[in-house]
């Protein structure tokens, strides 16, 4: 539930920020030369004198990145393997399958405004009973609105900030 809450405030940021996402097919499938004058296009960089430098991020793209993906992704299997292992529950890829469905209900698939709180991730029959790990987890991906050069003007900032679900 915290990540798809996080990634709703990424889309409300991104529509009004010019972004590019790449996937990470995508990434492993585009030659480095299409790859980097993307890049510059997207930027708006014009090529001058760059070329050592498109040169070096190439060799390093072309060692590095399949093997990275190919980790990344048998490393998630491990992992979900060794949560499913441990697990009370039959079916933990259902369960997750399910709290995305529930999530993308709640947040009118990410485009309801202002997002969930991160405070209120508890179980359905009460959101707000949440546990010490997942109240540090709260408290993490809230905003510090006492941080330099932060401003919290939106009231579900102050409230996350406070730790209030209910944000009264």
């Amino acid at each position: 539930r915290q990540q798809i809450r996080y990634h709703c405030r990424l889309n409300h940021i991104a529509a009004h920020t010019a972004l590019w996402t790449i996937g990470l097919e995508e990434v492993a499938e585009t030659e480095p030369e299409l790859l980097i004058d993307r890049i510059h296009e997207f930027l708006g960089l014009e090529n001058h004198g760059e070329d050592e430098i498109d040169e070096e991020l190439k060799d390093n793209y072309e060692e590095n990145s399949i093997s990275q993906l190919a980790d990344m992704y048998s490393k998630g299997a491990l992992l979900l393997s060794i949560v499913q292992s441990k697990s009370q529950e039959k079916d933990v890829l259902r369960i997750l399958d399910d709290v995305l469905l529930d999530e993308m209900k709640l947040s009118k698939n990410l485009t309801a405004w202002p997002c969930e709180s991160f405070w209120t991730v508890g179980e359905p029959g009460n959101r707000l009973q949440l546990s010490p790990v997942i109240s540090r987890i709260s408290k993490a991906m809230s905003p510090n609105c006492s941080a330099n050069f932060t401003s919290c003007f939106v009231k579900r900032d102050k409230c996350e900030f406070n730790g209030d679900g209910k944000c009264s």
